[in-house]
């Protein structure tokens, strides 16, 4: 073989090497940039999801404290968070929700609590679901920043 086809060959195939490997490093770049911006914004949709459920459900715990009937108008809007969380969410983070709202509903059905009940419930923190909730959206939302690797979605 003529040492010029040889060179020629060789030079041809370096720039076809060179250019796959361009193409495929930018390619695997983006895809991952793309899968990180994802995983970022499905975070923060449910970071702001629980938050407003947990806001919700303080706001509620207040009117249960002092009410002694169920008012449904104020309970419409911790359903549709809880569809929600339902839709988007893990199973666990699902039962802390539901516990929460069968909480508050059994404080509405209670007579009305006094400040010394309040008392209690604020030091027995053992107790506290919404801390509780808090904990497993915690470990959802570290989850959702690894890709689900470790849940299995």
């Amino acid at each position: 073989m003529d040492s010029a086809y040889l060179s020629a060959f060789s030079a041809l195939a370096g720039t076809i090497i060179g250019g796959a490997t361009t193409f495929l490093t930018t390619w695997v770049t983006h895809v991952s940039q793309s899968r990180l911006a994802r995983l970022a914004e499905e975070r923060a949709r449910r970071d702001e999801l629980y938050s407003r459920f947990l806001e919700e459900t303080a706001r509620l715990y207040s009117y249960a404290m002092s009410d002694d009937k169920i008012n449904h108008e104020n309970l419409v809007n911790i359903f549709a968070l809880r569809g929600r969380i339902l839709l988007q969410s893990s199973p666990p983070t699902v039962e802390a929700a539901d516990a929460i709202i069968k909480r508050l509903v059994s404080i509405y059905m209670t007579p009305n609590r006094t400040d010394d009940d309040l008392l209690k419930d604020i030091e027995n923190s053992s107790d506290d679901l919404m801390v509780q909730f808090a904990k497993v959206c915690r470990a959802e939302l570290r989850l959702a920043l690894s890709g689900w690797k470790d849940y299995g979605t």
